[in-house]
């Protein structure tokens, strides 16, 4: 996820749209089903869903299936590593 890691490596919309995407997981405080997500964010389902695939294999957000739908969380172990003190995760 290069627009995490280096903003110099992608444009500025998606840059934006992964920076919107994990904030917004971090807010909610509990799994959110990617549709939902993409209809808080305004952004399309698909465009989201490419997003939330990469900020998971970077290891940044958790993914579950839930019934039909995947809900999508913040990975403690990244929010640990770079924005919480260790031990409040």
């Amino acid at each position: 996820v290069a627009a995490l890691a280096d903003p110099e490596s992608a444009d500025d919309l998606t840059q934006e749209t992964y920076l919107r995407a994990f904030r917004a997981l971090v807010r909610a405080g509990a799994p959110v089903p990617s549709g939902a997500l993409a209809a808080s964010l305004d952004v399309p389902a698909q465009t989201l869903s490419f997003h939330l695939k990469e900020l998971r294999q970077a290891g940044v957000v958790d993914a579950r299936r839930s019934g039909r739908h995947v809900e999508y969380s913040p990975s403690m172990e990244a929010l640990t590593g770079c924005c919480l003190p260790a031990g409040s995760g």
